[in-house]
């Protein structure tokens, strides 16, 4: 069963979005790479003398700069569109989703698991070789119980008798995985070779690029979050249609 675009994206948490699921992504996404040029072509101009320093406005790699506050903004839409789902759908699935999405939100905006594991590294009795990643140690194991949490949120929704539950569920799932590959695993990278480099030539410049592949792919992956659950066409034709024509 196909679904008819129109009546669809009437049943979308915001009718006033039509565009498809692909247009409006390529939209959201058109606004991370600008973000990512503008960092990159800053920091050149920057190595190049022409600027004294990268304005921290645009830098992705900052905390409340502008990429920053744009997802902010896109988790935040995500947040307020799958509660709206809930109340108008009297479906609980988006509830759980969106609770995890708040806890993204949070982490992103106020520095959960840096603020919790600066703290934690007090209390690690790590060897001495490992004494340089104590934090990034730390870090990783607060984002370890947030996934914990996540998972006892929302594993049973993907073994639902409810197709269209299951179908979301296995989506926010990717989503979330490809998080923390760039949030988790590509940062723990990214810190290791900050460390390794230090005093090469290498310092100049790869840690610079991989702190771009892991903010900028953060970035990515909220703008396909965004545009996957404001173009989710309700409850009813999602139950309708095959899981292979959602997004």
């Amino acid at each position: 069963m196909t679904l008819d675009v129109n009546a669809s994206a009437m049943l979308r948490p915001f009718p006033v979005i039509t565009l498809s699921f692909l247009a409006l992504l390529a939209c959201l996404v058109s606004v991370d790479f600008f973000f990512v040029v503008a960092d990159v072509i800053a920091y050149a101009a920057e190595k190049l003398s022409l600027i004294s320093a990268v304005p921290d406005i645009i830098k992705i790699t900052r905390d409340r700069a502008l990429p920053e506050i744009y997802g902010y903004f896109e988790w935040a839409v995500i947040i307020v569109a799958l509660l709206w789902l809930t109340i108008r759908e009297r479906w609980f699935a988006p509830l759980r989703w969106a609770v995890v999405f708040l806890i993204i939100l949070m982490d992103d905006s106020i520095q959960v698991h840096e603020t919790v594991g600066l703290w934690l590294t007090q209390y690690l009795p790590l060897p001495v070789s490992l004494q340089d990643q104590t934090q990034d140690i730390a870090e990783l194991m607060v984002f370890a119980v947030m996934g914990v949490i996540a998972v006892a949120l929302t594993a049973s929704m993907f073994f639902s008798r409810d197709d269209a539950t299951r179908a979301i569920s296995k989506r926010f799932g990717f989503i979330i995985l490809f998080l923390v590959f760039f949030g988790v695993f590509l940062d723990f990278v990214h810190q290791t070779i900050k460390l390794g480099s230090t005093g090469t030539f290498a310092a100049e410049f790869l840690p610079q690029i991989f702190a771009i592949l892991e903010d900028g792919g953060e970035m990515i992956v909220a703008s396909y979050a965004a545009a996957y659950v404001l173009t989710l066409p309700g409850l009813k034709a999602l139950r309708g249609a095959k899981t292979t024509s959602l997004g």
